[in-house]
């Protein structure tokens, strides 16, 4: 090759090297899992202040994103700066962000709304987890500018505060400007940076997140759970299965179900009598017609604005399946569990959970045709409040006394983060099971505001986007398991504690 050859492909090597430098610099090379994750952060900035957020949601066109609340608060309270967004695939790009909502007494969060930068956007929604543990290696994805991810993993130590699991990272590669940005795990996104100074650094856990934006903000969220088969769930420490007692009104005793598959037509009797059983030895119990104070009192601790009381009469009996819908029984009718499932470890008699609104439709739709009617389907909200309260105007159905709700509900205090088989606690006073917890229960109706009036049978709003739950869960406060308590998803959306018990209409 001739000297002058050489000369110009060395100095065309060397051109390339220095375009190329600047980028490898702003992204190193990393293969850990917060690759995958690049697409799902945003950069922030208000004109003085940056720094990231990440999606948790997606509708309609619109994405919510979750970032550290210090990152969008202007230091003069009296000026609002928009919110300018850039995402990895449009650095060159900027879009306005709406403020939903700012700020939680114990979480540095606010919640954003931003529009979907292209048609075919993509982000990562697998996967999160909600417990981060003690000496995990965990990375992040933006620093600066720049969507960075660090080669070297730092490590964390869990410390519980209050509502909101913090998390301290020994890392030196986070610097300021990295507040909002997801922490992330082998398993998923663990929490988010809410201080970025110094190495001692400082998350906030994912779970308390996602409690805040879809519990205290009622919006969506769309970001999966870390699969339970890949978990580390202790078992030894369940709780036994063995068939519990019921006693019924009439003094009589009976054991708790076990599933079958035998095929039988239910027969409703016309004169209600006070307790059936299915061919899946499903039980239920008549809820006589009767009317009640619906919502809470201003008064009640935990109160929400959407709880506004108001006398409902429920003018026709019906029957109220004594516990949730179990494992057991929804593979007898569908024919298999949930491709999801979250617990299958518990048992057939816990109850099934990661099943949508419109899945519970098609069970439905199966068991009717199974039995022979058409008369089973989800209490509407109204009868759900009316058969939990047991003829009580109390904030659960025993009364006031919060330090009482373990012996009638698995939920964030006793459950050990699991739902637990249908039937071991106490019942209320007309004999149904776990009202209070384990999992939340579909109801039929849209979620909309409550009536101004007296009402006789309502069924909801006509129209909506949200399916109404009840009852408060496995992983959730005292709060969220009061009576008078609303909560709403999407009704495509399947989650780990999301459940379901059946009405069934009596016959002509």
């Amino acid at each position: 090759m001739r000297l002058d050859k050489k000369i110009s492909l060395i100095a065309g090597m060397m051109i390339l090297f220095l375009i190329l430098w600047p980028v490898s610099r702003l992204h190193p090379r990393s293969d850990n899992v917060a690759e995958r994750f690049r697409n799902n952060v945003v950069h922030l900035s208000d004109g003085e202040k940056s720094g990231f957020g990440f999606v948790v949601a997606e509708e309609d066109g619109k994405l919510y994103v979750a970032t550290a609340l210090h990152v969008i608060v202007p230091d003069d309270p009296d000026i609002k700066p928009d919110i300018q967004v850039r995402f990895y695939q449009r650095q060159g790009k900027v879009y306005l962000a709406k403020r939903l909502e700012l700020s939680h007494k114990d979480i540095d969060l606010a919640l954003l709304e931003v529009p979907k930068p292209f048609k075919s956007y993509k982000w990562e929604r697998k996967y999160f987890h909600p417990r981060a543990r003690r000496d995990d290696e965990v990375w992040f994805v933006g620093r600066g500018r720049n969507w960075y991810i660090p080669t070297k993993s730092g490590i964390g130590s869990v410390n519980i505060e209050s509502i909101a699991g913090k998390i301290h990272i020994d890392m030196n590669s986070v610097q300021v400007g990295t507040s909002g940005a997801p922490l992330i795990s082998e398993k998923g996104i663990v929490g988010m940076i809410i201080e970025d100074e110094g190495a001692d650094v400082i998350a906030v856990d994912i779970d308390s997140i996602r409690r805040v934006v879809t519990e205290m903000w009622r919006y969506p969220w769309d970001m999966e759970e870390f699969p339970a088969s890949d978990r580390r769930i202790a078992t030894a420490t369940k709780p036994s299965k063995k068939a519990t007692s019921i006693t019924t009104s009439s003094s009589t005793t009976t054991t708790r179900p076990t599933t079958t598959t035998t095929r039988a037509t239910t027969t409703v009797p016309s004169g209600p009598r006070s307790r059936i059983s299915n061919s899946l030895e499903m039980e239920f119990v008549y809820i006589q017609p009767g009317s009640f104070m619906m919502g809470s009192p201003e008064n009640e601790p935990g109160r929400d604005s959407d709880e506004k009381q108001h006398r409902v009469k429920i003018s026709k009996g019906f029957y109220m399946q004594t516990t949730e819908v179990t494992q057991g029984q929804w593979k007898a009718v569908m024919g298999s569990n949930p491709p999801k499932l979250y617990f299958k470890n518990c048992g057939s008699n816990c109850p099934v959970e990661r099943v949508s609104w419109n899945d519970v439709q098609e069970f439905i739709k199966k068991l009717n045709r199974k039995e022979g009617t058409d008369k089973y389907r989800l209490p509407t909200e109204a009868e759900w409040e009316y058969a939990a309260r047991a003829g009580s105007d109390t904030t659960y159905c025993f009364g006031d006394n919060e330090s009482e709700l373990s012996q009638y509900a698995w939920y964030g205090a006793n459950s050990e983060s699991s739902t637990h088989p249908v039937g071991q606690l106490k019942s209320n006073d007309w004999g149904l099971y776990d009202m209070h917890g384990n999992v939340w229960e579909w109801c039929g109706d849209w979620y909309g505001d409550y009536p101004s009036g007296s009402v006789t049978d309502p069924r909801g709003s006509s129209t909506g986007s949200r399916r109404v739950l009840r009852g408060g869960g496995w992983g959730y406060d005292a709060g969220f398991c009061r009576s008078a308590y609303r909560n709403h998803d999407s009704p495509g959306n399947r989650r780990n504690n999301l459940g379901f018990r059946l009405a069934l209409s009596p016959g002509q």
